[in-house]
């Protein structure tokens, strides 16, 4: 998918020396293992696609059963309604 192959590389690179020791910091716990302040960074991106497919469910829901109608949501958000469709070369499409 060569339209998103900046965020993939971004996405690939090595954490910083600052971020490094963020993410090594662990909270002490008496009698037992040592926890992180903040969640994986694998963990992070499962809550956030989680939370991203319910709410597109919810939304789906919602529409298929009359409690919100296209109309009513037109403007809520810029380009929530366009289709992004990958094409077989790899390249991608933005339907109108």
């Amino acid at each position: 998918m060569d339209c998103e192959q900046d965020v993939v590389d971004w996405s690939l690179l090595p954490p910083s020396e600052a971020d490094h020791e963020l993410l090594m910091q662990v909270r002490p716990q008496e009698g037992t293992h040592n926890k992180p302040p903040q969640k994986s960074f694998d963990c992070s991106i499962m809550d956030v696609a989680d939370d991203m497919g319910f709410g597109i469910h919810d939304l789906n829901d919602a529409l298929a059963l009359g409690l919100v109608t296209r109309k009513a949501t037109d403007g809520l958000s810029v380009g929530a309604w366009r289709v992004h469709r990958v094409r077989p070369n790899g390249s991608c499409k933005v339907a109108q």
